[in-house]
């Protein structure tokens, strides 16, 4: 094993040997060539700022959920591609005066641009600070140059942050204004209502249920004292009728005109024309009295009132007819009473039906209310909600205004670098040196696998599969060079000449 690797050894360097001025020659070469690079490339001056974007009250548990997070990690790509935007870049091309503000060049425009895209760097170190460095050809106008974009930079970042707060500040009030007037409004609506039905509410139901019970009762009491009272002043009225002092009047003349004719008749006969107009009236009179009876059936108040000034009439005449008297006196009492009833029964049965009313639309108003009171709940809880944010965005506005100056701190402000930030000389001396050995390493393996010719034994006894017994030291022999086993042009020549001479 160790022969083999010694073997390997010595083809590599035999092989290094054969090729070695094309290894050494890039080697010497190129070096020259890394020391003109370094001294002709342009010379460019670096600056850089480092500035801490801090939460202050992220750190504090009692502030913590007041503050609105800068999130810097997560958007630091994108402030990145905004740095390196073309609204940022074109405001300070043209505040350093790379460009006009009318500039109508759109290629010189671009190329300013671009220059500046180019010689930016933003990198985020940990998780709060921001590096941002700035390349130029020349020193004249760094630091101002990296200021201004610094400043929007830091711009770019509380922003949003205070975008967002005082926004939300302005929505939350426009939206709670709106808010507070949908709940006053619907507030209104649901007192209308109780104002409306104030009798027939929910909270009522129980007590009119129990108010139409007693409704119920008390008009089923008058409705039977009154239709007794109707039978009272009917059988009266009857009796009144009976003791009619005209119906007494006429029994009177029939009993006198009967007393007469029973006279007549003791001096005439039945057939005698005085006895039968004695019959005549008689009949009539008993015709008139049937007639007055069943005509006091259905004595009316008008008549009571003749009845009665005609016996107020007789009794200041005579002072008879006390029991007419006393009874027309009954009746009217009883007329007194039923007009009573009749008005207590109406008014009952009126109230019956508003309080019957009132207990069918039971459910009614309570669906009513009910939707009412859950409308008001929502819009109430969303008020409150709104409220509360309002009030926790205007601590928060408070809060970042506060720590406003704190927020952003200048760690290392942008300076006026002193020399170039190329890289040395003799790095590129250096760099020169080793790319050529790389060039001639690689220039000699290429030209060494190309090469064809045999140099050692095992490559010859692969090429004719037989054994090399022995080998000759390599002779000039017409031409050839003993050495390299090159053909030897001048050896050859002087050969040719010789032979020529002889």
């Amino acid at each position: 094993m160790r022969n083999l690797i010694l073997k390997r050894l010595f083809y590599i360097v035999n092989a290094a040997w054969r090729q070695r001025y094309v290894i050494v020659i890039p080697v010497l070469i190129m070096p020259v060539f890394g020391m003109i690079i370094g001294m002709t490339t342009p010379r460019k001056y670096e600056t850089s700022t480092t500035i801490l974007i801090q939460e202050p009250s992220m750190q504090n548990p009692f502030l913590k959920d007041l503050m609105v997070d800068t999130n810097l990690k997560k958007r630091m790509a994108s402030l990145n591609a905004l740095v390196h935007s073309r609204h940022i870049l074109t405001e300070v091309a043209i505040k350093q005066g790379f460009i006009s503000e009318d500039e109508t060049d759109l290629a010189k425009k671009e190329e300013a641009i671009d220059y500046l895209s180019k010689a930016l760097k933003v990198s985020l170190i940990g998780s709060e600070l921001v590096r941002i460095e700035y390349e130029a050809a020349k020193v004249e106008g760094m630091v101002d140059t990296l200021n201004l974009i610094t400043l929007r930079f830091v711009e770019r970042v509380i922003a949003p942050q205070r975008y967002s707060i005082y926004k939300s500040r302005d929505f939350l009030g426009k939206e709670l204004e709106t808010r507070e007037q949908s709940l006053l409004e619907a507030e209104e609506k649901l007192a209308v209502y109780k104002s409306d039905f104030a009798s027939e509410l929910p909270e009522l139901h129980a007590r009119n249920v129990l108010r139409l019970t007693q409704i119920k009762d008390a008009l089923a009491k008058r409705q039977t004292a009154l239709k007794g009272a109707m039978a009272r002043y009917k059988n009266l009225k009857k009796r009144v009728s009976q003791t009619n002092p005209v119906i007494g009047r006429i029994e009177e003349q029939i009993v006198s005109m009967m007393g007469e004719m029973a006279v007549m008749r003791a001096r005439y006969t039945d057939q005698h024309s005085k006895i039968r107009a004695f019959k005549r009236n008689i009949k009539s009179l008993e015709h008139e009295r049937a007639r007055t009876l069943a005509a006091g059936e259905n004595i009316n108040i008008e008549d009571l009132d003749r009845l009665w000034d005609r016996v107020s009439m007789v009794e200041g005449d005579s002072g008879e007819m006390p029991l007419l008297v006393e009874q027309l006196k009954q009746l009217q009492v009883m007329e007194n009473d039923i007009q009573g009833l009749e008005e207590e029964v109406l008014s009952l049965q009126k109230e019956f039906e508003e309080n019957s009313i009132k207990v069918r639309n039971f459910g009614v108003h309570e669906k009513e209310i009910t939707n009412l009171q859950r409308d008001i709940t929502v819009k109430r809880n969303i008020y409150e909600d709104l409220a509360s944010r309002h009030q926790l965005a205007e601590v928060t506005g408070a809060l970042s205004k506060f720590e406003e100056s704190d927020r952003v701190k200048m760690i290392d402000p942008p300076f006026v670098p002193t020399k170039p930030s190329n890289y040395p000389l003799i790095l590129y001396v250096i760099a020169g040196g080793i790319a050529g050995g790389v060039l001639g390493c690689g220039l000699g393996v290429v030209l060494d696998i190309t090469d064809t010719r045999i140099y050692t034994a095992d490559k010859l006894e692969n090429i004719l599969e037989v054994a090399v017994i022995g080998r000759i030291p390599l002779q000039k022999v017409h031409g050839f060079d003993s050495l390299t086993g090159a053909l030897d042009f001048g050896a050859s020549n002087e050969n040719n000449l010789q032979k020529a001479i002889a």
